[in-house]
């Protein structure tokens, strides 16, 4: 009798353990399926909230703010920079710094090859003294001509521009145009698409007609929001 009670005994635990793992099973179960609707919730808002800033940023396009261009710099874009030629890009070397041996005893002693030796340290000096006034001449000569090229391109682009600002301030039918097709394009506007910008003064008039291509109406996205609804985990 003692033996079936502890089998019946025993049967009764490992029954209550297999509930309590199944019980533990579906509970694990329930929490993974409660996470994954709450992720796919939580990436429904915020698919949404993108949407709506993107529509947002669609609805301001018009009202996009182009980035701030002077006349003086649109002019200036399309002049050209200075080029110098490559020859008076390259300094002169200066001439290697002499070298004078020393005197030996004879020459110290003895007048004759003192003066003869005097003479040699004259006769290098002179010539270092030569090559160092002619590099020097060189480079004075290739500087100055740098100098030169910098101020005629410095007053003939100055000449330009003031031509330019000139025409601007008289209602030039061109450069208005041009400038404002500049200006325009340099706009930041919030998304990405071709931009295809045609502008013409009339200075009679002293209107300005812009033909102003705007993104095709693919880019508004095809959905409002994202909802995953939230059901209660039996």
């Amino acid at each position: 009798m003692a033996k079936k009670g502890a089998a019946n005994f025993t049967n009764q635990v490992a029954k209550q353990l297999i509930r309590e793992q199944k019980q533990n099973m579906k509970e694990l179960e329930k929490q993974k399926k409660e996470q994954y609707i709450n992720n796919r919730y939580e990436e429904a808002s915020i698919l949404t909230n993108n949407i709506d800033i993107y529509i947002n940023k669609l609805n301001n396009i018009i009202n996009s703010k182009c980035r701030k261009i002077s006349i003086e710099e649109f002019i200036k874009k399309d002049l050209q920079e200075l080029r110098l030629p490559e020859e008076l890009l390259v300094p002169y070397e200066k001439p290697n710094e002499i070298t004078i041996r020393k005197s030996n005893i004879i020459e110290k002693l003895f007048e004759a090859p003192k003066q003869k030796y005097n003479l040699y340290v004259k006769e290098v000096k002179e010539r270092y003294e030569k090559e160092y006034n002619l590099y020097e001449e060189k480079e004075a000569n290739r500087k100055s001509k740098i100098e030169s090229l910098i101020k005629v391109h410095e007053l003939q682009t100055n000449e330009i521009i003031n031509t330019k600002k000139e025409l601007y301030k008289n209602r030039d039918a061109s450069i208005i145009s041009s400038y404002k097709a500049e200006l325009l394009n340099q706009t930041e506007y919030p998304v990405e698409f071709k931009k295809c910008i045609h502008t013409g003064y009339c200075k009679d008039s002293n209107k300005l007609v812009i033909d102003y291509l705007l993104p095709d109406i693919q880019i508004i996205p095809d959905k409002k929001d994202m909802n995953i609804r939230k059901q209660k985990m039996r």
